[in-house]
């Protein structure tokens, strides 16, 4: 298992990348069968569990070329997706 820990980032302008926030309850965003987890650069909270390189690579990029910010429904900070190399 690799984890990796986000990029925390400050809030995006809209229009300029693609965030995902959560109304209600602490869940993680994404979870799958593979071998990598997203953390929250700041707390730690994982924020996609046992992803593979595919599903991450798909959600890298949505249909507009933006990129992904995930706000951790913990601390609320701003977590941009590194890309894996």
């Amino acid at each position: 298992m690799v984890d990796i820990k986000c990029m925390i980032t400050s809030e995006p302008q809209e229009g300029t990348r693609v965030v995902l926030k959560q109304t209600s309850g602490k869940g993680t965003y994404f979870m799958g069968d593979g071998d990598v987890c997203f953390l929250c650069g700041n707390c730690n909270f994982i924020l996609a569990k046992n992803v593979s390189e595919q599903q991450i690579q798909h959600q890298f990029h949505t249909p507009d070329g933006l990129g992904l910010v995930l706000q951790c429904p913990y601390c609320e900070k701003f977590n941009e997706l590194i890309p894996l190399t």
